[in-house]
């Protein structure tokens, strides 16, 4: 009966620290990856692309503009390991225009329970424009999988979330440890990143026009147990083989351009393509069946935001470079 006893206990202990000593995001250091990004848009495997495209950057990166510790928005190595995740959290021009990424948790959340949560951010430092510090941003949960797509407005920008820091970050030398904890109130299974507040409640370091927030993330955490978040690192992430960069689904190319961008469907339709500048002006609109070879040789260098359009309303939308 003793044994039994002892056995019982050592079972316990062992599914309490299996259980309740992990952290539940996986792929948290955004390490993972199917392809190195050669470009921005691109997803860490295991994540995706929620309320417009951020973007992902690592070591391995062959260009600058997707790489670390430089790439188009910045100088930044990662907190630990070689990659970090970049989004827009906020823009003056567009009180819902956000970007968040999200992941399936490893475990679902169980109700009643309180929950850690922690990430590290860094405030981009290549644009002035985008060198406003704001608060907000923090994480929302959800049962079911977040929408994905251009959806100006909607339900993920509703001025909740499950956790948010009242900070206003800004610095850009370095990485801030945003911590805090909540109590579930229902089974959860995805959690996204960003900020989920409309302009009206966001506040900024800055006065001037023309305020944008581009932070970079590394290191998220979501874990019963308090511990677990305190000193998370990753490891770099070494694939077997030799990757190729699978450029079949690129819609809109090259990214970066220069003089002329290219449009490719994969069915003939009547489709409009409209391209806006980094302060929510639009550029230009044209109109096109399948593909399209647009003039670019007008606009300046930088980066642009694009939405396709089909007759029926079906949306794509993304984001270029011009060098």
């Amino acid at each position: 009966m003793k044994s039994f006893f002892y056995v019982l206990v050592f079972f316990l202990l062992n599914f309490w620290n299996t259980s309740f000593s992990q952290n539940y995001i996986p792929n948290a250091g955004f390490e993972i990856y199917d392809t190195c990004p050669n470009q921005l848009l691109k997803t860490a495997q295991l994540w995706q692309n929620i309320e417009y495209h951020a973007d992902y950057f690592n070591s391995c990166a062959p260009f600058n503009i997707s790489s670390v510790p430089n790439n188009y928005f910045g100088q930044q190595p990662a907190h630990s390991g070689c990659g970090y995740n970049g989004l827009y959290s906020y823009d003056w021009s567009g009180p819902s225009f956000r970007e968040a990424i999200q992941t399936k948790l490893d475990t679902a959340l169980v109700s009643g329970i309180r929950y850690f949560v922690s990430f590290y951010l860094s405030l981009s430092d290549a644009n002035p424009n985008w060198r406003t510090g704001t608060n907000k941003f923090g994480c929302k949960l959800s049962v079911n999988s977040f929408g994905s797509g251009m959806t100006d407005g909607s339900p993920a920008i509703d001025n909740t979330a499950n956790f948010y820091s009242d900070s206003i970050v800004t610095d850009t030398a370095g990485w801030v440890y945003i911590c805090g904890s909540f109590i579930a109130d229902s089974a959860y299974n995805y959690i996204a990143f960003g900020c989920f507040f409309d302009s009206a409640h966001v506040q900024h370091s800055d006065t001037g026009i023309h305020l944008i927030t581009y932070y970079y993330i590394d290191d998220v955490c979501l874990s019963p147990d308090s511990l677990t978040c305190i000193s998370i690192s990753q490891s770099c992430y070494t694939p077997n083989g030799v990757e190729e960069h699978d450029k079949k689904n690129s819609l809109v190319f090259p990214n970066p351009f220069n003089n002329e961008l290219k449009v490719s469907m994969s069915h003939q339709n009547d489709y409009s393509i409209q391209l806006f500048n980094i302060f929510g002006a639009r550029v230009f609109t044209h109109g096109f069946s399948l593909s399209a070879e647009i003039n670019t040789a007008k606009l300046t260098p930088g980066l642009y935001f694009y939405k396709i359009t089909d007759r029926a309303g079906k949306e794509w939308s993304g984001k270029v470079l011009k060098e």
